[in-house]
């Protein structure tokens, strides 16, 4: 996933890919996983009669039956912001915006919050992949927004 969201934002004038929407093959929600799967030139996820086919690239060994529902075993952070962004284009502000914090989380895997996460944690255990091209164990060192941003 890493490889796939640099390789985007390195063709794509350092941007993230544009989705407003959470991932959802069968209900004809692709991105960021058609973006994605250009960067690595793999197959996008695709819903027919019997299911849904995904790349093995989208699929958390420990998440199988997430990606045979939606087409991937991840949520994509920047979604919200994108779907709510009011100045001027939502992918090059989101992008801008988030690129100020390395350790803003861009993706997650979607699993419920693991048992033996701190409370108040703001993703629990999860795995997670950093805008900064990090892959760890969530926690309260990672957020959703920039730390340097004050609301």
């Amino acid at each position: 996933m890493g490889a796939g969201l640099q390789q985007y934002a390195s063709e794509h004038d350092d941007m993230l890919p544009f989705a407003t929407r959470p991932v959802d093959v069968a209900g004809g929600s692709v991105e960021p996983l058609a973006s994605i799967a250009a960067a690595l030139d793999t197959p996008v996820p695709a819903a027919s009669a019997v299911g849904v086919t995904v790349s093995e690239v989208f699929v958390c060994p420990e998440l199988r039956t997430v990606a045979q529902c939606r087409g991937w075993s991840y949520d994509y952070t920047p979604v919200d912001l994108m779907a709510g962004w009011i100045d001027g284009p939502p992918q090059r502000g989101v992008s801008d915006f988030l690129r100020r914090d390395p350790m803003v989380v861009v993706i997650t895997d979607s699993a419920p919050v693991r048992p033996g996460s701190r409370s108040g944690a703001p993703l629990g255990c999860r795995n997670v992949l950093t805008i900064g091209g990090s892959v760890e164990a969530g926690g309260p060192q990672h957020s959703v927004a920039p730390r340097s941003v004050r609301w």
